[in-house]
């Protein structure tokens, strides 16, 4: 509980940081060149997603159980082999996504940027490698660490790259923007957490094995990109470049939301993952948690009140009165993180508990579900209303987690029937 009180505290620095650095760009630009933000988190996104080899999933589920047991020796392997294979196939991905640079770059920014874009798939290798470091720090419950170590160099980081937008403009900003994951990197690497040990990649059945242990992991982070990020794959695709600004600044408030939430709840629901086989006690602090979930939507149903009232206001004085359908794409936003609050505690004791290859189907449908909503906005309501695809996207999510639960007889008895 006393470290998501810290990463509390922290995360309203950031966020008063990122909000006033985010709005105060959005304010100077047009929506189409804001789009560029949005290219560079649709590669980031490919990157991290398709990256990720399920070994750092496998890690927090359990690196903690592991330390109790006293098997120190497979979490340096995991860890080994987690960051490595991050970077290797990162790399290897990036190669990909230069066509896709150079597609945005002809046929959505009539030829122009082509340099930043390729320059975004390199950041974005780094910010793959950043996302393996900070997922092994949170498998030891650091969470407080992990999200201190990204934090400290993204509110400095946002900080002098807005000096350098006011001082120099957009294109500098856009370097100053694309080096901030290397900064990470360097950092995260230097913090030394982890004990990695390269021999562990020389073992071709060492990696086999564990690689065969983290497969449904694996195929669960790519099926998630199609939950998370695959609209606003879509959206620089197939919709005009001023949607596609509009839609990347809700995106943006959405994450920040969705970052401070989660900073919040996952400290305390990775905590289960140490003493998951004293069901007693589960099942108290798990209590204690879910009051704090209503506690939260209680506040957050406030903030969205104070919203109706006053957003459009909010929106003018900032200046982003440019920015087409802006109060109703946010208002749509925040609605479906009512729904979001409402299944965010049982999505993440899922995604920690139920067997691999049940967790896959789980994510498969949740997004097949996002998907659908998405696909049925697109096609039959204006592109103006396209946000509202968020709220019936949690709604079905929603609905498919507490079936899930229910089918496990709970969230105890869940934990309970777990042996991963």
């Amino acid at each position: 509980m006393k470290q998501s009180i810290y990463l509390v505290i922290i995360q309203i620095i950031s966020i008063i940081v990122g909000v006033f650095t985010t709005f105060f760009v959005a304010a100077k630009l047009p929506a189409n060149l804001y789009a560029l933000l949005g290219f560079q988190a649709i590669i980031s996104s490919i990157l991290v997603s398709f990256s990720n080899t399920g070994l750092e999933t496998l890690g927090l589920r359990n690196f903690l159980s592991w330390k109790e047991s006293n098997k120190f020796k497979i979490i340096n392997i995991i860890t080994t082999q987690a960051i490595f294979l991050r970077l290797l196939i990162a790399t290897l991905i990036g190669f990909i996504l230069m066509f896709y640079a150079y597609f945005i770059s002809k046929y959505k920014l009539d030829g122009n940027y082509l340099n930043f874009l390729f320059l975004f798939v390199l950041s974005g290798i780094f910010t793959a490698v950043n996302d393996s470091y900070m997922l092994l720090l949170k498998a030891h419950n650091k969470f407080l660490i992990a999200i201190t170590s990204s934090y400290f160099v993204n509110i400095f980081g946002k900080f002098i790259a807005l000096l350098v937008f006011i001082k120099y403009g957009l294109e500098q900003y856009l370097y100053f923007v694309i080096i901030l994951p290397l900064f990470l990197t360097i950092y995260l690497h230097r913090l030394k957490i982890h004990i990695i040990s390269w021999r562990y990649m020389l073992s071709k059945k060492i990696l086999f094995y564990t690689l065969k242990q983290s497969k449904h992991f694996a195929l669960s982070s790519y099926i998630s990109f199609l939950l998370s990020q695959l609209d606003q794959l879509l959206v620089s695709l197939f919709l005009p470049i001023e949607t596609m600004g509009v839609f990347t600044l809700i995106k943006r408030i959405q994450e920040m939301f969705r970052t401070f939430i989660s900073n919040f709840f996952d400290p305390l629901l990775q905590k289960t993952v140490q003493f998951k086989r004293d069901l007693k006690e589960t099942e108290l602090y798990l209590n204690k948690i879910l009051n704090w979930g209503k506690i939260a939507l209680l506040l957050f149903s406030i903030g969205l009140g104070v919203y109706l009232l006053e957003g459009s206001f909010i929106i003018d004085t900032i200046g982003l009165s440019h920015y087409p359908f802006l109060f109703e794409n946010i208002l749509y936003m925040l609605i479906s993180f009512i729904f979001f609050l409402l299944f965010k505690i049982q999505y993440y004791l899922i995604a920690t508990y139920v067997k691999p290859s049940s967790f896959v189907k789980f994510t498969v449908f949740s997004s097949l579900a996002s998907i659908s909503a998405f696909v049925l906005f697109v096609l039959l309501l204006p592109h103006s209303l396209i946000c509202g695809y968020f709220i019936l996207a949690n709604l079905l999510i929603l609905t498919l987690t507490y079936y899930y639960v229910k089918i496990y007889g709970g969230l105890v008895n869940m934990i309970k029937i777990s042996n991963y």
